[in-house]
């Protein structure tokens, strides 16, 4: 059973969620001899979990099957933030983007065409929001006067 469950830790750790992605766990499995009914019927729970949200897939659909790709999206974010990491997220969220698409010059070009600079810096004036410790550092070097609740 802890192989049987392995292999499909594994599996789901290095392949992303797609139409028929469950066959090919079934091969990575094949290889493991299962002896007993309860054995095959843990394989095939397991087989059949990854089946139902590999069914909600579109043809040619990919989406990560595990927190991990989302874990280290946001660890290479904070790198990113440097020192403002501690502060929350900053303008540079929108990076998070650029971390997981197509970098052709074509689309790049495109993105440039498409979003003025303008449009970006007003948007890191107005959203994220500023986060509880950004709040309170504005409110620890602020004047007297300037205390406001904000």
């Amino acid at each position: 059973m802890l192989i049987i469950t392995k292999q499909v830790e594994n599996f789901s750790r290095k392949n992303w969620l797609s139409r028929g992605c469950e066959d090919l766990l079934s091969q990575n499995l094949a290889d493991i001899s299962v002896k007993n009914a309860s054995n095959q019927a843990l394989q095939q729970t397991l087989i059949t979990f990854i089946l139902q949200p590999s069914d909600c897939c579109r043809k040619g659909e990919y989406l990560p099957n595990s927190s991990e790709v989302l874990e280290s999206l946001f660890g290479k974010q904070k790198y990113l933030e440097g020192e403002h990491a501690n502060r929350g997220f900053s303008g540079l969220v929108l990076s998070i983007g650029a971390m997981i698409s197509d970098l052709s010059a074509t689309v790049i070009k495109k993105a440039m065409e498409t979003v003025p600079v303008k449009q970006i810096i007003k948007w890191q004036r107005e959203f994220p929001s500023r986060t509880l410790q950004a709040r309170q550092v504005a409110i620890n070097f602020a004047t007297p006067a300037e205390q406001k609740p904000t």
